[in-house]
C-alpha cells in the first residue's frame, strides 16, 4: 500500500510538472506573436515617416529650383540639415536618371555629417535599387531590402546593416532619377533582439538569415557558407516562409 501510494504521489507530481511546463510554453509562444506584431507596428511607423520626409523634399521649392538651375548650394544645405535632424539617417542622396550621384550627404561612424565633394560621387546605375526604381511607379515611395551597405562595389566591413527609402522622380511623365534615404539599422536590430527573452532569427523572404541569436550566422548570404533557413530547419522552412504565422511546440514564426 505504501509503495502504491508513493507511486501515485510521484505520478501526480510528474503530471503537474508536464502541464505547467506546457502551459508556460503556450504563454511564451503567444508572447512571441505579440513581440512580432509590436516590431511590425514600430517598423510601419518608421516607413511612414520616411515617406513623409522624401515627399517633403520633392515638394520643396529649394529642390525644384535646383532641378531647373542645377545650382546645388541651397539644396546641399537642405540635405545637410535634414540628415542632422535624424540620427539614424546614414545617407541622403539625389541620383539623376543616368545613375550619377549629384548630391550626397553622409553621416559617418563618428556621427559627423559630411557633404561629399563632386569628385567622390559614384555612379549607382547598376545597383538593384536604382534599376528597380526605373520600373517602379513614379512619385511613389518604395523600400529596399534590408541588407548591407556597399561602397565602390564592395561590402563595407565591419558590416553596416542598411535600409533604403526611395522616391522615383517624374519629369514630363518620364523617370528623372531618385531621392534616396539610407538608414543605419544596426541599432534598430540590436534593440529588437536585446529586448527579447527568446532565441530569435530574422529572415528575408528568401529564407536568408539577416540576424541570428548566434552571431556567427548573421548575414550568412554574404559569406561562403551561405547558411539559410532551409539548412537550419529543413522540415519546417517552407511552412515558415509561406505562412503569416506558423507555430509548433518548439517555435513560432511571424511574418
Amino acid at each position: 500500500f505504501f509503495i502504491f501510494a508513493l507511486g501515485l504521489i510521484i505520478s501526480f507530481i510528474v503530471v503537474e510538472i508536464i502541464f505547467v511546463s506546457k502551459d508556460n510554453r503556450e504563454k511564451a509562444l503567444n508572447n512571441a506573436v505579440d513581440l512580432g506584431k509590436k516590431a511590425e507596428s514600430e517598423f510601419l511607423s518608421f516607413l511612414s515617416s520616411s515617406n513623409d520626409l522624401l515627399h517633403s523634399i520633392n515638394d520643396s521649392q529649394i529642390f525644384n529650383d535646383y532641378l531647373t538651375s542645377q545650382k546645388p548650394i541651397e539644396t546641399n544645405k537642405l540635405f545637410t540639415t535634414l540628415v542632422g535632424t535624424q540620427k539614424h539617417i546614414m545617407q541622403l542622396r539625389y541620383i539623376d536618371s543616368n545613375g550619377f550621384e549629384k548630391i550626397r550627404v553622409d553621416r559617418n561612424k563618428e556621427k559627423n555629417i559630411l557633404l561629399i565633394p563632386e569628385n567622390q560621387l559614384q555612379n549607382k546605375f547598376y545597383r538593384y535599387y536604382f534599376q528597380d526604381s526605373i520600373k517602379k511607379p513614379l512619385q511613389k515611395v518604395w523600400f529596399s531590402a534590408l541588407d548591407l551597405n556597399i561602397e565602390n562595389k564592395k561590402v563595407v566591413f565591419p558590416y553596416v546593416p542598411t535600409f533604403r527609402a526611395i522616391l522615383p522622380l517624374e519629369n514630363q511623365g518620364k523617370f528623372a532619377g531618385i531621392i534616396i534615404l539610407n538608414y543605419y539599422m544596426e541599432d534598430f536590430l540590436n534593440k529588437f533582439f536585446a529586448n527579447s527573452i527568446f532565441d530569435m532569427i530574422l529572415l528575408n523572404n528568401k529564407g536568408e538569415i539577416l540576424k541570428h541569436y548566434d552571431s556567427n550566422f548573421d548575414w550568412s548570404s554574404y559569406k561562403s557558407e551561405n547558411i539559410n533557413i532551409f539548412d537550419l530547419y529543413p522540415e519546417y522552412a517552407k511552412d515558415i516562409l509561406a505562412n503569416d504565422i506558423y507555430r509548433n511546440h518548439q517555435f513560432i514564426s511571424v511574418k
